[in-house]
């Protein structure tokens, strides 16, 4: 009787031990998984994500500064260029056309102008004998050897080369002045010339091109 008791009360314990387990093990939460390895030297690497824009170094832009027709287009976007390399044409008929024109402007201008500085020597020449003539009269006059008439004239014709070497000194500073402004033109005509050719003035890569008014830009790498 006692043996049956104490079967009965180990089966009793027994199973309010298996109770209590698995309440235990219903009411545990499960654990967070977690990688490990051996310690050892390496370094450390750290990955950051951001958003923003890409510049270069060095950015140019470069544009026709003359107006006329594209005849050539010898670079795209994303071409790389060099330093000096062509670029663009456009057309160079009427910039030439104005290049010739002041040319020949001042050529004429130089021409008169030399034609001037001789007319002023002659004009000193003439005068320098008109006064030669007024002394020599003078001089008869007081002799009694000439008449009043005769010397009036000589003093009149001295008058009039001096008023003609006037006139052609003033016509020289006049011809100087245009000349000068006939250099100016042709220089100004010259140098629009030379724009109609675009070159690189970097080494880099196009990025961008605008057509309406051949705008470039390029960037160094």
């Amino acid at each position: 009787m006692n043996r049956k008791k104490l079967i009965i009360g180990l089966v009793i314990v027994v199973g309010l031990a298996v109770a209590i387990y698995a309440n235990l093990n219903s009411n545990r939460s499960a654990g967070v998984e977690v990688e490990t390895e051996k310690i050892a030297r390496h370094d450390l690497e750290a990955i950051v994500s951001a958003s923003g824009k890409i510049r270069p170094q060095r950015s140019v832009n470069v544009s026709a500064e003359t107006m006329g027709k594209v005849v050539g287009l010898a670079v795209n976007e994303g071409d790389v260029v060099k330093q000096g390399q062509f670029l663009l044409q456009i057309d160079p008929r009427n910039l030439q056309t104005q290049v010739n024109s002041r040319e020949a402007s001042l050529a004429a201008a130089r021409s008169q102008l030399l034609e001037t500085e001789t007319s002023i020597e002659n004009a000193r020449t003439n005068l320098r004998q008109a006064e030669d003539t007024l002394a020599r009269q003078r001089e008869l006059f007081k002799s009694g050897l000439t008449p009043r008439e005769t010397l009036d004239r000589a003093e009149s014709d001295v008058k009039l080369r001096q008023a003609d070497l006037a006139r052609q000194l003033q016509s020289l500073k006049t011809q100087q002045t245009r000349l000068k402004q006939d250099e100016a033109a042709l220089e100004n005509a010259q140098f629009d010339l030379s724009k109609v050719r675009l070159v690189s003035p970097i080494n880099g890569i196009v990025t961008r091109r605008t057509s309406r008014r051949e705008k470039r830009s390029w960037s160094a790498p």
